[in-house]
């Protein structure tokens, strides 16, 4: 499997398991499940920061190139 999509297969899962959270509880989880949704948390937020930093990139090169034509 690629890499998108191992990355929608565990968003799928976080999701799954946050909407489990919402309706039943953190404390009514087994404690494997709460284990997952940790590690999912950690990757969906490594997800959010990778696309935060690449669009500072993106507009600190834009940045860079408007002042170059001026």
């Amino acid at each position: 499997m690629d890499d998108l999509t191992v990355g929608r297969e565990k968003a799928a899962r976080f999701f799954h398991l946050f909407l489990r959270v919402m309706l039943t509880g953190f404390d009514e989880m087994e404690m494997q499940e709460r284990l997952e949704l940790v590690e999912l948390l950690g990757f969906m937020l490594q997800l959010g920061f990778e696309n935060i930093y690449g669009r500072l990139l993106t507009l600190e090169k834009r940045v860079m190139e408007l002042e170059k034509k001026t």
